[in-house]
C-alpha cells in the first residue's frame, strides 16, 4: 500500500512525480505542493539546458529548454544564438542582457512563476519570436529560472504552434522526454489549454 509523498494519505490512483519518475503523490495538487520540497531530487535528473526541437547540428535550427544557469556557463552558451528569458522583476534586464552577450538576439518577458499570472498574453509573441529565429536557422534557448514552468509553457505553446503536435499532452510528453524535470504549473496550463483551443495553427 503506498502512502502520498506529500499529505502521507493512503493513495488508491496514484499521481508520479514528472520529474522523478519516484515520488507517489495522491493527486495533482499534492505534486504540486511538493515539486519545491522535492527540487533537490529533482536536481539530480537536470541539466543546464536539454535540446526539444531539432539536431542540434551546426547549420540547422534547433529550440533548447533550460535553466537561467545556462546563462553564467560560457560552453552551454556557445552555440546559442537567441535566448528568451522568462524572469520576475527581481532580474535585471542590463544584467540579464550582459550575459546573454551582444552577439545574441534577445527577447525578455517579464513575469513571476504564479498560477495567476497572465502568462497566455504573451504567448503569439514569443512564439512567433521563436518562429522567426528558427526561420533563420537559429540555435534558439528558452529560459526561466528553473527551466521547469515558465520557459516549458512558452515552449509547448510555440510546439502546438508551429512544430505540428497535436495537442497539449503530446506536445508536453515530448518535452518531459527531453527535459524529465519541465513542469508548468496549474494555472499556466489551464491558460496554456484554453490557448489550444483557440489557436490558429501555422502550417
Amino acid at each position: 500500500m503506498e502512502h502520498c509523498n506529500h499529505c502521507r494519505r493512503v493513495v488508491h490512483e496514484p499521481v508520479i512525480c514528472s520529474a522523478c519518475h519516484l515520488a507517489v503523490y495522491c493527486n495533482d495538487e499534492c505534486a504540486e505542493s511538493d515539486w519545491f520540497l522535492h527540487a533537490q531530487e529533482h536536481d539530480a535528473y537536470e541539466n543546464l539546458m536539454d535540446l526539444v526541437v531539432g539536431s542540434g547540428r551546426k547549420g540547422e535550427a534547433s529550440v533548447y529548454l533550460g535553466s537561467v544557469d545556462a546563462l553564467y556557463d560560457p560552453n552551454a552558451l556557445d552555440h546559442i544564438d537567441a535566448v528568451v528569458s522568462a524572469l520576475g522583476e527581481n532580474y535585471d534586464n542590463a544584467s540579464i542582457r550582459r550575459l546573454v552577450g551582444r552577439e545574441r538576439f534577445h527577447l525578455r518577458v517579464t513575469l513571476w512563476d504564479e498560477p495567476n499570472a497572465n502568462i497566455a498574453q504573451d504567448f503569439d509573441k514569443v512564439a512567433d519570436w521563436i518562429h522567426e529565429q528558427v526561420i533563420w536557422d537559429r540555435h534558439v534557448l528558452v529560459h526561466c529560472v528553473a527551466g521547469h514552468s515558465r520557459s516549458t509553457t512558452f515552449l509547448l505553446y510555440y510546439m502546438l504552434k508551429y512544430e505540428g503536435f497535436a495537442s497539449v499532452d503530446t506536445a508536453l510528453q515530448h518535452v518531459q522526454s527531453r527535459r524529465p524535470t519541465a513542469h508548468p504549473n496549474r494555472g499556466f496550463m489551464k491558460q496554456l489549454r484554453k490557448a489550444a483551443k483557440n489557436m490558429q495553427i501555422v502550417k
